[in-house]
């Protein structure tokens, strides 16, 4: 996970299928190292983060992806979308790879649209 880059440059972070249940095996044993690095992430406010999983992963339960993402909602302070697609499995060969393309091209469209700052 990468930190925030300074301004002006504008990071956003997008977890994709993010395979919680194997992990371990995948970061050989140092997963708490991006549990932190995620953790710390959550904490900026300006960082903008899109969460997209389905329903049908074949290497995490839907269940623990439920649980995981309510347990980063909290005490959260970043910008943090969180998207769960009926039929996505974990390669998005399905049908629903459309609607997880849909969702991130609107995610990141909103994320470049510059916001208007309000006059004085």
């Amino acid at each position: 996970m990468h930190p925030l880059l300074p301004q002006p440059v504008k990071t956003s972070h997008i977890l994709l299928s993010y395979p919680l249940s194997v992990r371990g095996l995948i970061t050989f044993f140092r997963s708490g190292t991006y549990d932190t690095a995620l953790q710390k992430l959550l904490q900026e406010p300006e960082a903008h983060i899109l969460i997209v999983y389905g329903n049908q992963d074949q290497f995490t339960a839907v269940q623990k992806y439920d649980k995981w993402v309510l347990d980063l909602k909290k005490n959260n302070k970043a910008n943090l979308t969180t998207l769960k697609i009926d039929g996505g499995d974990h390669f998005w060969g399905s049908a629903a790879s459309n609607e997880l393309c849909e969702a991130v091209a609107n995610w990141l469209s909103d994320e470049t649209t510059p916001r208007s700052v309000p006059e004085s």
